[in-house]
């Protein structure tokens, strides 16, 4: 087998540089504008084949004892679908927001049950998937902070934050959806909060979140944590990363210094970073240390019945006119 070395590639391109037919060719593919479709396509062809569900949560174990070396790629999607009909327990039936909606895991569920769904999320390829499988479904392409329906306010019977929650601001949140929401309708959420403020990192903290709660005058109807039965697929994408991907990235850098130390050598920084970075997401996601400082919950707020002059205030002013 004949080595592909770096000069020879570095001669080829001199050569098409120096052409005249490689100005033009370069370009005419400079012009040529790019075709979205096609890219976005040959992506969602591969998210209906690699997560056929559509779900993008974490998988739910009821055996919290579950070692990774019995696990397979089909328990992760059992483990994926049994989260979701434990979620499905705690969300009414009729209008639903679904904020941060995925691939429309979630929307197909609520869909067969007979409710009504719109879906947010702020991913292109995600809403032009989910608007291709689900049609008839009314998809927002934005952030939920840039979600602006007037005509939305007070319509929904639930609003949904599956594994979204953590990625706007919590007051945010709250104020829109309390704005969305019935008197009478359900926040459901299904994520993970830090226990305390003091803890650094991502989420939102617990007290915080029960702050907001307080403040709109919502009722804890469910608060189900499920940390241990989420910690069984985080101890083994945890354990993956540690145990098969950082090998095999040392390997491949070990072997690019025996081949070629000089690149070796001017890539340092850059592997520096790397590395560094590789740790900090490590340790995010390693299993005690996840358990320690917070906690998984599937949880459903209840939003007061009675809307009194202050409270129809706070709804008109959750939807903002723009």
């Amino acid at each position: 087998m004949k080595k592909y070395r770096i000069w020879t590639a570095a001669g080829r391109t001199s050569v098409r540089l120096l052409h005249p037919r490689s100005w033009y060719r370069t370009v005419k593919l400079a012009m040529t504008p790019r075709d979205r479709r096609n890219r976005d396509d040959l992506q969602l062809g591969l998210y209906g084949k690699v997560l056929p569900s559509g779900f993008l949560h974490y998988a739910y174990f009821e055996d919290t004892d579950r070692p990774l070396a019995k696990m397979c790629i089909q328990d992760v999607l059992d483990g994926q679908a049994l989260y979701a009909e434990k979620l499905m327990e705690l969300i009414p039936r009729g209008r639903i927001l679904d904020v941060g909606c995925g691939l429309g895991g979630m929307v197909n569920l609520l869909r067969q049950r007979g409710d009504e769904v719109v879906a947010v999320t702020p991913d292109g390829p995600q809403a032009s998937y989910v608007r291709k499988k689900y049609p008839g479904v009314e998809v927002h392409e934005c952030k939920f902070q840039r979600l602006h329906v007037p005509e939305y306010a007070g319509t929904f019977d639930a609003v949904l934050n599956s594994e979204s929650l953590q990625y706007i601001p919590l007051p945010k949140a709250a104020e829109l959806v309390n704005g969305y929401l019935k008197p009478g309708g359900s926040w459901v959420i299904a994520d993970y909060f830090k226990l305390t403020s003091e803890t650094p990192g991502s989420g939102h903290p617990w007290p915080a979140f029960e702050q907001v709660l307080e403040q709109y005058g919502y009722q804890l109807t469910a608060n189900r944590d499920v940390t241990p039965n989420i910690l069984v697929s985080l101890n083994a994408t945890h354990g993956l990363a540690q145990d098969v991907a950082r090998p095999m990235i040392e390997f491949m850098i070990q072997k690019l210094n025996l081949k070629r130390p000089a690149l070796s050598f001017m890539l340092e920084d850059i592997f520096e970073e790397m590395w560094r970075t590789i740790d900090i997401n490590l340790d995010d996601i390693e299993p005690s240390k996840f358990a320690a400082t917070r906690k998984y919950v599937m949880v459903s707020a209840l939003k007061p019945v009675s809307v009194g002059v202050e409270n129809k205030t706070e709804r008109t002013k959750a939807i903002p006119v723009m």
